[in-house]
């Protein structure tokens, strides 16, 4: 029995699941049969809107194997588009037989609505679409917004997907252009960013990279990395370059560069060695007018200020008053320097002021300085002063108490008594006549006294050489001492005449006559000195300076000296510095410190108006003339500049300083023997060496253990004297010269071992005259070299002729296992604190690796001690100072390896030759 139940109960379910089969082919019979005849209809009339519609419900139903929703909502928008048009085509016949088979607009539109939810809820169930099926759902379902968003989605998601699977960067950028704004569009960007960020930083051009960038364009990940190689090959073009300019130019067009704060650090260092640099007043205008946002460039302003107001820089106010007219100070600079003008009295410089400043400080109190300068100029102080006048002179004084004119009638009053060295009635004379003057002329009063009151140094007791029937100026003595060459100055004009010294009971200095010359007429000629051993004489004539060599018997003029020396102004008492790196000299032209013109009535004088100027002698000629400042330079005349064989004491004349009239000798030490601008104060040689007459020239001995001097002793002809110098007269400079016509570095430094300093630099030497360097010949100096090619080790210079060649190290660096000492970067003891030679050496180290981008460092810091570990933590401090220091100057630290071994080399031989020892490796190895 149970077995013929389990029969019937199988033949039961076999019977269902065949029953179920022919079910479905049914159904699929039916819907083919469906779709044959909806289409033969549509084939007829495919804007038959009731068959649209069939077709759309077909589309549409769920059990339909055919079923496409797409083109459900195909069919059912064009039986929408066609009712539309009966209606609105006034075809009421034909809308009125649709509405009764039950088809009209809201139906329609039912159906529309039906088959969208549809479609949105098929959509989200998670099943995944291809490209294909998501363009169909796209363009069917374009009019509704909901399922068009979430087709887009997919689209997006999809796009990404397939992009990602292929591992296509074209196809993560399409993503990006077709769906900007989309988060899809933002993974996308990234992927791509990290996908071509090898390929971007691996580009070593601007147009590569360009490239790059142009062919990605709407991608902002890309733009960014794109930017930054840019950002970082500028900098590394702007570090190489290592200019304010430069860096100005990178911090301006990368503001977001990986290195900007670096360069901004480079920037300031920069900016801090220039004003540190800074000298004339013109070089701290431009230095504010470009770096007007920094602040050294408000520290800039105070100085001008303080060198205005303080230390009466007629220049410096000249120029302020020009670039800043909107200053809190402009008023008080104004005022001082029409002060500079006007303090003297006389006409000519308020009239010149006047003409360029009709508003300042008022018409009223220009007319009143004029009115008095006019009575002042009318009162002669160019005669030597005769006792009868004192009582006009003393009047005079007292008349123009707080004038500069006042103390120039007492240097005046003064010189009968000078002359006679009676100084206790010059004493006299001047405490007669100290109530007449004000506060701000006190100083040059106590001057003065102090000069007649103190005895004099015993060198500067002067001694009569020649005296003549004619006035002597310009007194040069030949440098083997036989020959003295003068300017002779008679009724008839200059010329230049020389005299021979004769031993003997009879014998002296004998005039021999005018020097002969071939190629110019010695007319209105004037000898300024000798250079070049004596065989080139410094001459002037008309206003200019020439220089002119031995010819047989006779002198030839070889060169006229051209511009920045001459000009179309008065140039003249030329000096050749004794170590020929340029040339001293007086002009006239404009824009120094005086304010009158020359010849003019001024400070009792009519003399020329000259500055004291200095030209350096290049490798590429002559270099822009440099003032010499305040401390020596005045309102008044400066000429006959003498400077030492130290290159450290210059002496020269002045009537600018008080001193006892017309002008004094004075001496100044400089500061600084970089620098042409920075001076100690100038000391004034005293009552034997200055006379309250006229000091016109000095001159050196060829020893510098006298000075010539040519002077109206007495108010008479002009002669010559001599006083003894008080500077030393041992020379204690050397010229350096390096001769890199062989291998000619790229950059060289000049460190001074004694103080390690940095005593010169220069980029590019020029290989044909090479590098001449003035330095203490007590000093050792270290040359640092770039090359191209080759790194060569700081080269110690000996003597003072040396030739820079590459020493065999072509081969040494080229060998990875060569190991090169480094004395010049070793550590104090055990600090970690970088020297400047220190500073210099990887200077020097980074430049070189710049050039050779194949090879990298590797730096091994050793420690001799006797604790294992605080020798190793030394060198691993030290290690960390120099990757600091290579981090501060923007260098790329992975191109220099720190090996740190405490004192493992010393106690495992060999032990190192120095602390740091060098060796270079291929950077790809």
């Amino acid at each position: 029995m149970k077995s013929i139940r389990n029969i019937i109960v199988l033949s039961c379910l076999l019977c269902a699941v065949f029953s179920a089969h022919c079910q479905e082919v049914d159904s699929v019979a039916i819907y083919r049969k469906q779709y044959t005849e909806l289409n033969k209809i549509y084939a007829k009339s495919p804007h038959d809107v009731a068959n649209l519609v069939e077709m759309a419900r077909f589309y549409a139903n769920d059990r339909n194997p055919m079923r496409s929703l797409p083109l459900a909502m195909t069919y059912i928008c064009t039986a929408e588009s066609d009712f539309s048009d009966l209606v609105n085509g006034e075809k009421y016949n034909e809308a009125r037989k649709l509405i009764r088979k039950g088809v009209d607009l809201p139906a329609i539109r039912n159906l529309k609505h039906a088959i969208a939810v549809k479609a949105q809820e098929e959509l989200t169930t998670g099943r995944t679409y291809s490209l294909v099926e998501i363009d169909a759902f796209e363009k069917a379902f374009a009019s509704d917004p909901t399922v068009s968003h979430t087709v887009k989605t997919m689209r997006m998601e999809q796009s990404l997907s397939d992009a990602r699977s292929d591992q296509d960067i074209n196809k993560l950028y399409t993503v990006i252009v077709n769906f900007p704004g989309t988060s899809e569009a933002e993974k996308a960007d990234a992927e791509l960013a990290k996908k071509l960020s090898g390929t971007i930083n691996s580009k070593n051009t601007f147009a590569e990279i360009d490239a790059i960038a142009t062919e990605y364009s709407k991608s902002e990940s890309v733009q960014r990395l794109v930017l930054q190689r840019k950002a970082h090959l500028a900098y590394l073009q702007t570090k190489q370059a290592n200019t304010v300019e430069a860096y100005k130019t990178y911090l301006s067009n990368y503001p977001s560069g990986d290195d900007y704060i670096t360069a901004l650090e480079s920037l300031d260092e920069l900016l801090a060695d220039n004003y540190a640099a800074l000298r004339t007043p013109q070089e701290y205008i431009n230095f504010i007018d470009s770096n007007r946002t920094s602040s050294l460039a408000e520290q800039a302003i105070d100085h001008l200020r303080n060198s205005i107001l303080q230390d009466h820089d007629v220049i410096a106010a000249r120029l302020f008053l020009q670039h800043f007219p909107q200053d809190i100070q402009y008023n008080d600079v104004y005022q001082f320097y029409y002060d500079c003008h006007a303090r003297e009295g006389n006409r000519q410089p308020i009239e010149a002021f006047a003409q360029r400043n009709s508003d300042y400080p008022s018409p009223k109190t220009v007319q009143a300085d004029m009115s008095r300068a006019a009575r002042i100029d009318a009162f002669n102080l160019n005669q030597p002063f005769n006792n009868k006048n004192q009582k006009s002179y003393t009047s005079f004084i007292r008349q123009n108490a707080g004038k500069g004119i006042s103390f120039v009638a007492l240097q005046r009053m003064l010189q009968p008594s000078c002359a006679q060295k009676d100084w206790n009635g010059a004493l006299s004379l001047i405490d007669a006549n100290a109530s007449s003057f004000t506060k701000a002329s006190k100083a040059e009063l106590e001057s003065l006294k102090a000069i007649i009151s103190t005895n004099p140094d015993p060198r500067t007791l002067r001694h009569n050489v020649m005296n003549a029937n004619y006035d002597i100026i310009h007194p040069t003595p030949s440098p083997d001492g036989t020959k003295l060459f003068f300017t002779q100055i008679t009724e008839s004009g200059k010329n230049i005449c020389y005299a021979q010294y004769f031993a003997g009971k009879h014998g002296g200095w004998r005039f021999m006559g005018a020097v002969p010359f071939i190629n110019i007429e010695n007319n209105n000629t004037e000898i300024f000195g000798f250079f070049d051993n004596g065989n080139k004489m410094l001459l002037g004539q008309q206003g200019d300076i020439m220089i002119a060599e031995p010819d047989s018997n006779v002198w030839r003029v070889s060169e006229i000296l051209p511009y920045p020396i001459n000009t179309d102004y008065l140039e003249s008492d030329a000096y050749m510095v004794p170590d020929g790196s340029g040339i001293l000299f007086v002009s006239d032209r404009p824009d120094g410190f005086n304010v009158q013109q020359s010849f003019a009535n001024f400070h009792g004088d009519t003399a020329a108006a000259t500055d004291i100027y200095f030209v350096p002698k290049t490798a590429y000629g002559w270099g822009e003339a440099i003032n010499l400042g305040c401390k020596i330079n005045s309102i008044f005349c400066e000429r006959s500049p003498l400077l030492s064989k130290d290159l450290q004491t210059l002496y020269f004349i002045t009537d600018g300083k008080g001193g006892m009239g017309y002008g004094d000798i004075y001496s100044v030490t400089r500061k600084n023997l970089d620098s042409w601008t920075e001076w100690d104060d100038p000391v004034n040689l005293g009552r034997e060496a200055n006379t309250s007459f006229d000091e016109a020239s000095i001159s050196f001995s060829s020893d510098e253990s006298q000075i010539y001097i040519a002077s109206n002793n007495i108010g008479d002809r002009y002669a010559c004297y001599t006083i003894g110098t008080l500077h030393s007269s041992q020379n204690n400079f050397k010229t350096l010269h390096i001769d890199c016509s062989e291998c000619t570095p790229i950059n060289v430094s000049i460190v001074d071992m004694t103080d390690t300093s940095v005593a010169y630099s220069i980029r590019y030497p020029n290989p044909d005259s090479g590098i001449d360097f003035t330095c203490n010949k007590d000093h050792s100096y270290m040359a640092f070299c770039t090359y191209t090619d080759i790194y060569v080790p700081p080269v110690e210079l000996k003597g003072t002729k040396h030739k820079l060649s590459h020493c065999g190290y072509q081969e040494q660096v080229s060998q990875d296992s060569a190991i090169i000492s480094i004395p010049t970067l070793a550590f104090a003891d055990s600090s970690d604190n970088l020297s400047v030679l220190a500073k210099v050496t990887l200077d020097n180290l980074m430049d070189y690796l710049s050039q050779m981008p194949s090879k990298r460092a590797v730096l091994s810091l050793n420690h001799n001690g006797d604790d294992d570990a605080t020798s190793f933590s030394i060198t691993q401090r030290q290690g960390k100072a120099i990757k600091k220091y290579l981090k501060s100057k923007g260098f790329d630290t992975t191109r220099i390896i720190i090996a740190t071994y405490g004192n493992v080399k010393y106690r495992k031989g060999p032990a190192p030759q120095t602390p740091v020892t060098l060796k270079f490796e291929s950077r790809y190895k």
